[in-house]
């Protein structure tokens, strides 16, 4: 699962140049980003997030219909669903069930910026895991049109994150992003085993967030 993840980096130029890679594009200089309606959000806003929590309004590169061209938009984390009659907020959903999300509920693909996540040990330690390198990736996600909610894709954990939590997000290679985008039937590849490393996180309330919430895995 997934309960917080990370956009701390504090270059908005760069984050800008990572989205247009998520895009299958290149970032040229003096290129301008396709923000909606023309409106470039306040960097403040997006970037230096250490630990974004379900209910939050979060960047996203979302696949618009079957052939229209991805946009960037601000989705709520956590979809409000009625299971067995009762309200959940699921804020992951398996990405071994995606032919059964995609068709049967309306979903559409997309794609979510991190530099890191956050996975809670069964003693409720709470990890953060990124790249060696503190890069940029993307975290694979379904959102839906109708109420403009999103939730994060998870697979099983790789032999770094498991000792911890036994799922994790779903991380395709940033050169697969353009095609899950567009829709290729099935799942893209993920990034291998050790691509993360991980490290216990210290602070307050962070399971407070996670009360009330559905966790499908």
């Amino acid at each position: 699962m997934c309960g917080r993840f990370a956009l701390s980096i504090a270059s908005f130029e760069q984050l800008e140049k990572f989205l247009f890679v998520l895009l299958g594009q290149e970032a040229h200089p003096g290129c301008v980003f396709p923000w909606p309606d023309g409106c470039t959000p306040d960097p403040a806003a997006v970037t230096g997030r250490d630990a974004i929590p379900p209910g939050s309004k979060i960047l996203a590169v979302l696949a618009a219909s079957p052939a229209g061209v991805p946009v960037a938009g601000f989705p709520v984390w956590g979809m409000r669903r009625n299971l067995a009659g009762r309200s959940r907020t699921l804020i992951n959903l398996r990405s071994e069930k995606l032919a059964a999300h995609e068709a049967g509920a309306g979903f559409m693909r997309c794609l979510i910026p991190a530099d890191g996540f956050y996975e809670w040990s069964p003693s409720g330690e709470a990890w953060l895991f990124r790249r060696e390198d503190r890069a940029l990736f993307a975290m694979a996600g379904l959102w839906s049109p109708a109420d403009g909610t999103c939730a994060i894709l998870t697979s099983e954990a790789d032999a770094t994150v498991a000792p911890v939590h036994h799922r994790m997000p779903f991380i395709p290679f940033d050169e697969e992003c353009p095609a899950w985008l567009a829709g290729r039937s099935g799942l893209p590849s993920c990034r291998p085993e050790g691509a993360f490393r991980g490290r216990v996180f210290h602070a307050s309330n962070t399971r407070a967030d996670h009360q009330g919430l559905l966790f499908p895995d």
